[in-house]
């Protein structure tokens, strides 16, 4: 008894959880009054909550949908998916401290305050964008599971529209404070329900004495040739040690921490808990080798397993799971590139706010979503959800000219006034990033494809950074050649070189990655460098420790928020 594909159980099962996990969100939102509350949380949680919400905010459906799919694939070489980031956890331990000092709301401050405006506003659309990606992968990700999972009976719109209106719901009103809460209760559950089906999977193959009787030895690699080779894994790896700090999310995780000994045990310990989880996820998708060997597509492995291993109730429990770990990670995104936004480019350029928030990248998206699924030949209800896409960017276009326009103006500098309409801003863009998110979830071919693109465009700006924290004499001309010529590098390798995204993507990083770095640091040799104070006051920030803030007073140095 049921529908869609689901038993009546599973369906109370979901209604409850997500109705739940909503409810606790809209609750801890009422604390919520300044742009400190709604983008940092206020800076008030311990090592617990810190750690929980990075391992929350850091794991989401698409990444056991994408290492179970890779190794469905190619075998047990599909865990570097994830892994990649592995031998980056000694240097997450040194960094959080690091990002806790600096005191910033945005990884856009950052660039501001160290090279100058432009790089921060340049940062901060390369930023948002990259939050539309990875909200898309996300979405795409779980979509593609509950459709498979519930036999086709759920597609992947559908579930793409439920997920987003519950997190925008609560996101909107509770920004970072609600998005900590609501990933600490997620990841319990992500963490059991990692592991609760490989005893069942195990058993259906004979366990791994059968499974290596049924597979080549081959299948067992951490290496695939042609795919997952020895060199596709070095590249990736550095890149992830690169992206990693310009991650437009990994600054605000640290930054929620009560204090530097909170931040480092964040980064460090939270990405750490996944490590585990993905060994379950590539052993899932091992097996369903032997148990599904025809999948239509490889990324249908972890829904198939669900469905088929887990019993009546359980089915429900993890569809529920699944989609509220993504809106566990969507709402610290959406609230993050809010920040971006209002932060970055608002406050400096309100008059052009209906074309900065991505009013005219929304309805491409939109446009190339509706002409992909239209050449695939699938159902009206793809298309009219492109639709609902394009006309949520122009209506939250609409209504940040109406902020600007009828909102409480800022008169002689009202700190109250100002501090309100960025709030309310932030609120509205946060919407526009997740319809943005939609465009990418209905656009892109396949998680794997979205995780690479995700890869190269957040190291873009990764040389850039490093340099800036480890060297005085890297001054924002320095900078700007380093991010302009990876992208140079990158768009020469994939058109010119033929090195396409799908099959060559760790030739490109091979390609961006020096050239960032060496004209970085040739440019700034050139060039004069940057101001002394602010140098100045930059290095100060990283020497004192939090807690000490009337050290940076005394000596005039601007903290953005203690």
């Amino acid at each position: 008894m049921g529908a869609a594909g689901l038993h009546l159980a599973d369906w109370i099962v979901i209604v409850v959880y997500l109705a739940g996990i909503t409810g606790v969100g809209l609750y801890v939102s009422r604390g919520v009054r300044s742009e400190g509350d709604f983008f940092m949380g206020g800076r008030r949680f311990g090592k617990l909550f810190a750690m929980l919400h990075m391992f929350g905010t850091g794991t989401h459906t698409d990444h056991p949908v994408s290492v179970s799919g890779k190794a469905h694939e190619v075998g047990l070489a599909g865990i570097w998916y994830q892994w990649l980031w592995l031998f980056c956890t000694p240097f997450y331990w040194l960094l959080g401290p690091v990002f806790r000092r600096m005191r910033y709301v945005t990884t856009g401050d950052f660039f501001q305050r160290r090279y100058g405006a432009g790089l921060g506003e340049a940062y901060a659309v390369l930023g948002i964008t990259i939050f539309m990606l990875n909200i898309g992968i996300m979405l795409n990700g779980t979509g593609r599971t509950v459709e498979a999972i519930s036999s086709g009976g759920i597609s992947i719109t559908a579930s793409i529209l439920v997920m987003a209106v519950l997190f925008v719901l609560y996101s909107v009103a509770g920004g970072l404070v609600a998005a900590v809460i609501t990933d600490a209760i997620q990841s319990v559950f992500i963490v059991i329900l990692s592991f609760v089906m490989v005893p069942a999977l195990m058993g259906r193959v004979g366990g791994f004495a059968g499974l290596h009787q049924m597979l080549p030895p081959e299948r067992f690699s951490l290496v695939a040739p042609g795919d997952v080779t020895v060199f596709f894994i070095v590249m990736t790896v550095v890149n992830g040690l690169v992206n990693i700090v310009t991650q437009p999310h990994t600054l605000e995780i640290c930054g929620v921490a009560r204090d530097e000994k909170a931040a480092a045990y964040a980064f460090c310990f939270g990405p750490f808990i996944k490590r585990f989880c993905t060994v379950a996820w590539a052993f899932i998708g091992l097996a369903a080798i032997v148990l599904y060997p025809h999948l239509s597509h490889h990324e249908e492995a972890w829904g198939a397993a669900t469905r088929d291993l887990l019993p009546v109730g359980g089915i429900g429990l993890m569809l529920a799971s699944m989609m509220a770990a993504v809106m566990s990670s969507c709402d610290s995104f959406m609230v993050d590139a809010s920040a971006l936004f209002t932060r970055n480019l608002y406050a400096r350029f309100a008059k052009l706010a209906y074309v900065l928030p991505g009013a005219p990248l929304v309805p491409v998206l939109a446009y190339g979503a509706l002409a992909h699924y239209r050449s695939a030949g699938l159902d009206l209800q793809t298309g009219l959800m492109t639709v609902l896409t394009v006309l949520s960017a122009a209506l939250q276009a609409a209504l940040i000219v109406l902020v600007q326009r009828f909102h409480r103006r800022r008169q002689g500098g009202d700190p109250v006034a100002e501090e309100r309409e960025h709030l309310l801003v932030g609120r509205i863009v946060a919407i526009m990033v997740v319809a943005g998110g939609i465009g990418f979830a209905l656009a892109i071919p396949s998680v794997v494809r979205g995780l690479k693109y995700f890869w190269v465009l957040s190291a873009l700006m990764g040389p850039a950074w490093w340099l800036g924290v480890c060297w005085r004499r890297a001054n924002r001309w320095g900078a700007w050649a380093s991010f302009l010529g990876a992208v140079g590098a990158w768009l020469f390798g994939m058109f010119v070189l033929g090195w396409d995204m799908k099959t060559k993507a760790h030739y490109l990083m091979a390609l961006y990655l020096p050239v960032a770095f060496g004209l970085h640091i040739a440019v700034s040799c050139l060039t004069a460098a940057e101001p002394r104070q602010k140098l100045r006051d930059f290095y100060a920030l990283l020497r004192t420790p939090v807690g000490q803030e009337q050290k940076l007073e005394a000596e005039g140095v601007e903290v953005v928020l203690h």
